[in-house]
């Protein structure tokens, strides 16, 4: 490159002109210089918009950023990236986030949870096997006595139309007195509400059994008369019919047509 020298350095006085290198600039500095200033804006720059604080907010709608100086602002503007402000967050990018933050810090390890052997309790016998299971009760057949004082209890109920409650007699049976003014009934044998339950159950049906029975007894004789009746009148018919048809074959008879050759009441036709 040739640049004018100065004029005393030529001994005619006219201007001469001398070689001069080109000043190259360095890729590599101009790339640093721009990311410490990108850096530096950036740095000056804050999350949210604040007129205290910074002056030339970026004037985008819907940008955050902020500068305390126009130069910052404007190489922003020309060259920077914008950082949107979040508006609404859902829940389902909230659990996302949240669930990559405790995977990078670790946290999705499951405890070891060390249990505690536990000591047995001094004083106290160890259960027999099988105390736990249901234990079936025996079928205990009622006495002459609680069977006679349930069915008079049943029949009262019957004839009265008010059904006896089974709570109520089992309070009366505790309460019995015989003639001599004892307990008729000893503790062990007064009988729980669901017992006598079931025997006025049985009795109840017992009686329907025998209704029924006895329905279809009448019935049945019913039935055995009609058939008697029916027989009989069948016999009587069959008579009948067949006098009648006796009686009809003699008219018949006497008033049919008879050969024309007759003497002495016989038959000539007919004779050898």
């Amino acid at each position: 490159m040739w640049v004018p020298d100065s004029p005393s350095q030529s001994p005619s006085g006219a201007p001469t002109f001398k070689i001069v290198r080109h000043r190259h600039i360095k890729e590599s500095s101009v790339k640093a210089n721009f990311l410490t200033e990108s850096e530096n804006q950036d740095r000056s720059c804050i999350g949210e918009y604040k007129p205290d604080d910074m002056l030339f907010p970026c004037p985008e709608e819907g940008y955050v950023k902020a500068y305390s100086r126009f130069a910052n602002l404007q190489t922003h503007l020309d060259t920077g990236k914008h950082q949107m402000m979040l508006e609404q967050e859902t829940l389902y990018d909230r659990a996302k986030r949240e669930y990559s933050s405790r995977l990078m810090e670790g946290r999705s390890r499951i405890p070891s949870v060390q249990v505690a052997a536990r000591s047995k309790r001094d004083g106290l016998p160890p259960l027999p096997m099988g105390w736990a299971l249901k234990t079936i009760k025996k079928k205990v057949r009622f006495t002459r006595k609680q069977t006679e004082f349930l069915t008079d209890q049943f029949q009262k109920g019957e004839y009265s139309g008010r059904r006896s409650d089974p709570q109520e007699v089992s309070k009366t049976m505790s309460l019995a007195r015989d003639q001599a003014g004892g307990r008729r009934f000893q503790p062990d044998e007064v009988l729980t509400s669901q017992q006598i339950s079931g025997f006025f159950s049985r009795l109840s049906a017992k009686k329907r059994l025998e209704v029924t029975a006895a329905g279809n007894r009448a019935k049945a004789s019913e039935i055995s008369e009609v058939d008697m009746e029916s027989v009989d009148k069948d016999e009587i018919s069959a008579e009948a019919e067949s006098h009648l048809s006796a009686v009809c074959a003699n008219v018949m008879r006497d008033v049919a047509i008879q050969h024309p050759i007759v003497s002495f009441n016989l038959n000539v036709h007919s004779q050898p």
